[in-house]
């Protein structure tokens, strides 16, 4: 396991995590009673089962999990090749990493000292181990559970239809949507949904885009959300006017970035082939939203300097997210 943030570094906001594993790897059914959990498969064939839900999910490369908390879950690598997995834990608590740091050292089934395991994780993670007994968490309610839809998709609806759930369901890789701001920002972008606030109950918002080299999205200000940045392929550089002053992190494949609410900041895809960027909201609420009414061309003619000031209100009004002026961005 490779821990990419710990809740400590993003006001528990969330915790992220690479996990690699090889063919035929399995977790056994178990329950988070703090939160709530994605996974992003990057390389492999994972399956995830949720008996609480009555669902069993398979997801390849490029699709992302959400299965909600205290509802048991697994997940199986397939026999055909080794899986690696980007998992999401909203709130960020102690589990990264301390609990997987105890199950790497005692937690093994053959270990003597697996009953203290499982009772420690219960009491020190609320996390239950399924072992066959009695000893068992408490439920969500049974009306919860389960998908929204018979193919249990990520539902991508009009922001007028939305309405407020946390379901387990998995993401459609294959629903690929064009996004473009006016002035040279966002250019001949791709975008794949991966999680609305609408379906995780404002736990995470989630969408993977493909940007173009040179690209940029220019200085603003997120008031509802933190914004996370993880890199899947190329190379982004994230500019963020921090206190104490501008911080400047380059990330290249396999790296996380942090942009707090708040905090004005910009970036740009300074890799020569661009970036494919897990870009991640915590909470889930506007800006999956937002690049939604972007796919839809809502601010793809900006030209004239009235459009730009109507685009930069309904940015501000609609989403919380405010752009600066030129010259507003502090100097390094």
């Amino acid at each position: 396991m490779s821990v990419l943030a710990e809740g400590s570094q993003t006001n528990g906001q969330i915790s992220v995590a690479e996990h690699r594993y090889p063919a035929g790897y399995e977790i056994g059914l178990h329950t988070h009673m703090f939160e709530d959990e994605g996974w992003y498969v990057a390389e492999g064939t994972v399956t995830f089962p949720m008996p609480d839900d009555n669902l069993e999910l398979t997801a390849t490369a490029g699709e992302f999990v959400w299965h909600p908390v205290r509802r048991r879950h697994g997940l199986r690598v397939s026999e055909d090749g080794p899986a690696r997995l980007i998992q999401f834990l909203t709130p960020g608590t102690s589990l990264v990493p301390s609990f997987f740091e105890q199950l790497k050292v005692n937690g093994s089934p053959d270990s003597p000292d697996l009953a203290q395991v499982v009772e420690s994780s219960k009491q020190n993670y609320g996390v239950y181990l399924d072992t066959g007994s009695d000893d068992l968490p408490p439920r969500t309610p049974s009306l919860n559970h389960g998908p929204l839809t018979s193919d249990a998709k990520l539902i991508v609806p009009p922001r007028s239809d939305q309405h407020l759930c946390n379901r387990p369901y998995k993401s459609d890789k294959s629903d690929v949507r064009s996004l473009k701001i006016g002035r040279g920002m966002m250019t001949d972008v791709e975008a794949t949904f991966h999680a609305f606030g609408a379906q995780t109950g404002n736990a995470l918002g989630m969408v993977e885009i493909n940007w173009g080299p040179g690209d940029v999205a220019g200085a603003h200000v997120h008031t509802l959300e933190d914004e996370g940045f993880y890199v899947l392929d190329g190379e982004i550089t994230l500019r963020v006017a921090a206190p104490e002053g501008v911080v400047t992190a380059v990330a290249q494949a396999g790296d996380l970035v942090w942009a707090p609410r708040e905090l004005a900041h910009y970036y740009e895809m300074t890799g020569s082939e661009g970036a494919r960027v897990l870009v991640f909201e915590v909470p889930g609420g506007s800006l999956g939203e937002f690049f939604i009414d972007i796919s839809k061309m809502r601010a793809a003619d900006i030209e004239s300097d009235e459009a730009l000031a109507e685009a930069v209100r309904w940015m501000g009004d609609e989403f919380g997210i405010y752009f600066l002026a030129p010259g507003e961005f502090p100097e390094e």
